[in-house]
């Protein structure tokens, strides 16, 4: 690093290629290859990369994990873009997506909730094929009752009844 300054590199070729960034935190073999510039990241795990040399505001963990601008990642293999959020190993998010759980996906300002789920552009999916989905209220008794809005218009709603 030439003119960088308040930065934690630990580990082989910790962010190599980083010549005036601010900030960050690289801990891991070949961990921030890409890193030049950024400020304020923090990449940790063995080969874990941002997606661009002067990203600012990311958070990546995980072995081989990768994020874009001002994403957050966490998971093995987990990929997020521009503003998503992947937790759990192999998790994808497009941008602005959410993705919660192995191998969930979601799309563009989607979100993916459980293993293996799949949602598309702005939608919501929860669960994983064949997996049975569990709403809860809270509450131990009694019913309630959960308003469900599309697009800021009440549609339907969904009656919780405890056994």
């Amino acid at each position: 690093a030439t003119t960088a300054f308040d930065n934690t590199l630990i580990g082989s070729d910790a962010a190599v290629a980083m010549t005036e960034g601010n900030a960050n935190v690289a801990i891991g073999s070949d961990v921030a290859a890409a890193l030049t510039t950024g400020t304020n990241n923090t990449i940790i795990g063995d080969s874990a990369n941002i997606s661009g040399a002067t990203l600012s505001s990311t958070t990546v963990v995980g072995q081989g994990a990768s994020g874009a601008a001002d994403s957050t990642v966490v998971g093995k293999g987990a990929t997020a873009s521009t503003n998503g959020i992947a937790i759990g190993s192999g998790a994808t998010a497009s941008g602005g997506g959410t993705a919660l759980g192995k191998g969930a996906n979601a799309g563009s300002n989607g979100i993916a909730l459980g293993k293996g789920a799949v949602s598309a552009s702005g939608s919501i999916a929860i669960g994983s094929s064949g997996t049975p989905i569990t709403l809860s209220s809270g509450q131990t008794g009694g019913t309630v009752t959960i308003p469900v809005l599309i697009n800021g218009t009440l549609q339907y709603y969904i009656k919780l009844h405890s056994a």
